[in-house]
């Protein structure tokens, strides 16, 4: 059975990117510099645990081996058609993933749509998350553990998510936000 189509590729792309010889690679990795160059050439189809011990030797995650053609550029819309939208609990924030699936627990970027009173509540992340909150429309309350910041359209803050916080929209009318959120 024949591997991923670009497997091989991505790890001598990034095997030649990080200025790695195939003898460095293989002492960093613990896989034989032979069963390197096999995969190099697609002749074997690798365990998921060679891989991860190629991504190890590599510093990078199993997905960069796996993801996309090396040397393409990455260029991909994200819209309304092709986004995941969730609701808050309490019903009134619809939530728009905006960021891709691989990037999920590194930076994620969210459209979130409150009706009036709709409020965003979040429990703590992992620590030292931080997000930051832009308002597009209507005022929004940010919350983040005994802090808490009213914010107008085009005005933004930042603040620490390994604490309990919420966004609220205290206006009368739609409030629209960007949320981005940077893990650590």
């Amino acid at each position: 059975m024949p591997g991923p189509p670009f497997l091989g590729k991505n790890i001598q792309h990034l095997r030649k990117q990080k200025n790695l010889s195939m003898d460095a690679l293989a002492e960093r990795s613990q896989v034989s510099k032979a069963m390197l160059s096999q995969i190099e050439k697609g002749k074997v189809n690798p365990t998921i645990g060679i891989l991860w011990k190629i991504a190890q030797g590599l510093h990078v995650q199993l997905r960069d081996l796996i993801t996309s053609e090396p040397g393409k550029v990455l260029f991909e819309k994200k819209d309304v058609s092709n986004s995941t939208v969730l609701k808050s609990d309490d019903g009134k924030c619809d939530i728009q993933i905006l960021s891709p699936p691989k990037m999920i627990e590194s930076v994620e970027l969210y459209l979130l749509h409150f009706q009036p009173g709709g409020t965003l509540e979040s429990q703590p992340h992992s620590p030292h998350t931080e997000e930051i909150v832009t308002a597009l429309e209507g005022q929004l309350e940010v919350r983040s553990g005994d802090q808490v910041m009213k914010i107008d359209p085009y005005a933004s803050v930042h603040y620490s998510a390994d604490v309990p916080h919420a966004i609220k929209n205290v206006s009368k009318a739609m409030a629209r936000a960007y949320l981005a959120v940077r893990y650590q």
